[in-house]
């Protein structure tokens, strides 16, 4: 029973630490991949 216990321990620990990483590390999507000629300039726009 000890033996599960410590599993289980340890599984929250690293989905805690994994949680952590990825959350620092990922950018939004709207920030990735936007780029200045992703989007129109509508001030620039002819017409």
């Amino acid at each position: 029973m000890r033996m599960f216990v410590v599993a289980v321990v340890t599984m929250i620990v690293l989905a805690t630490a994994g949680s952590l990483v990825l959350n620092a590390v990922q950018e939004p999507a709207d920030v990735a991949f936007t780029t200045k000629g992703a989007r129109p300039d509508l001030a620039e726009a002819p017409g």
